[in-house]
């Protein structure tokens, strides 16, 4: 095991020519996201969850039989194979070594090893002075943020739109809003949801290609809780009924849309 003090370490790690790897390993988790409440029209809206995946990145730089690696933690909403947002969050260690070395140990003046935060502080301190080390490139680590592309055209002047859709990709296609209502987290408002902090917006689109994309949203002003979405393609008005239910915020985007709810009696 070769041994240096932190000046020769420094003075080698300079002139040094490192080949660099980066890697990670994660695993997926779902968690609840919001707590049930109740809608517009008095039905109890189960808890939702969310799919995280909690993964560890590390770079390591190697010449000479002596290797270095540094560690940091990353978390994505989505699996391990896939992003459902565009937005990553990368943090220190919290259970673990930030810095591994294999090959050389660190000595202090009097010849003894060098241990604990102390080798850490004096890793980062050359390490970042000399290397890229702790410039570890996320995305080429991380899934891509997967889409579920629909009806997409580019030889038309209908817009490209992608909405967002949890706990699966969100959706792309080429189209058109053609209706929407929201109520109110207001309870002076005739719109009023009935529960404080919180309120529904309700979308409708149309496709280049004749579907229909539906998305609920469930907005909060609650610190702790998160706005939720929900999308569903609809090959037809029914399924279109189906997705939003027969409720007055979705009678009036129907009105809005030229949608009919309505049972036929004989």
């Amino acid at each position: 095991m070769t041994k240096m003090t932190i000046q020769q370490f420094a003075a080698w790690v300079a002139g040094a020519t490192f080949t660099e790897s980066q890697h990670i390993d994660g695993q997926t988790e779902t968690e609840v996201s919001g707590y049930g409440e109740y809608d517009e029209d008095g039905e109890y809206q189960g808890d939702t969850s969310t799919t995280k995946t909690y993964a560890y990145v590390w770079k390591t730089l190697e010449a000479a039989a002596v290797e270095i690696t540094y560690q940091r933690e990353v978390e994505w909403v989505g699996t391990v194979s896939e992003r459902h947002e565009d937005s990553y969050t990368s943090s220190e260690i919290s259970n673990g070594e930030t810095w591994v070395m294999a090959g050389v140990e660190l000595i202090d003046e009097d010849g003894d090893v060098i241990t604990g935060w102390e080798r850490d502080e004096a890793l980062a301190e050359v390490m970042n002075e000399h290397t890229n080390i702790a410039e570890i490139d996320y995305e080429a680590l991380i899934p891509a943020i997967a889409t579920t592309d629909i009806d997409i055209e580019e030889d038309t002047d209908m817009e490209t739109i992608t909405l967002e859709n949890d706990n699966a990709p969100d959706v792309r296609f080429t189209g058109e809003e053609v209706a929407s209502s929201s109520s109110s987290a207001d309870n002076s408002s005739s719109y009023y949801s009935g529960s404080t902090g919180r309120w529904t917006v309700l979308k409708l689109y149309k496709t280049a290609g004749g579907k229909f994309i539906a998305q609920s949203i469930g907005r909060t002003q609650w610190q702790g809780e998160h706005d939720r979405y929900k999308v569903a393609v609809c090959e037809t008005e029914a399924e279109v009924i189906a997705f939003f239910g027969h409720g007055w915020l979705a009678k009036s985007l129907y009105e809005e849309a030229g949608i009919v709810d309505v049972t036929d009696v004989e």
